[in-house]
């Protein structure tokens, strides 16, 4: 019973460490598809942000989830 606790716990803090971590790949990965569909600046051909605003929102997204938590 302690050793299935032990293991639950190790896992929530495993998975909330891994929280950003999987943001930013998940953006890398669709780094294409946000930058021509998600992008708050993809009508400005001149803005080199190629969805960079789209990631910084949804970790600022997760840092708010887990102030309030």
């Amino acid at each position: 019973m302690k050793k299935a606790l032990l293991y639950l716990l190790m896992f929530a803090v495993a998975l909330q460490a891994f929280r950003y971590m999987g943001i930013v790949v998940s953006f890398k990965i669709n780094r294409d598809y946000i930058a021509k569909n998600l992008c708050e600046k993809r009508d400005e051909p001149e803005s080199c942000c190629k969805g960079s605003c789209y990631l910084e929102k949804e970790l600022k997204k997760a840092a708010e989830t887990e102030e309030k938590a």
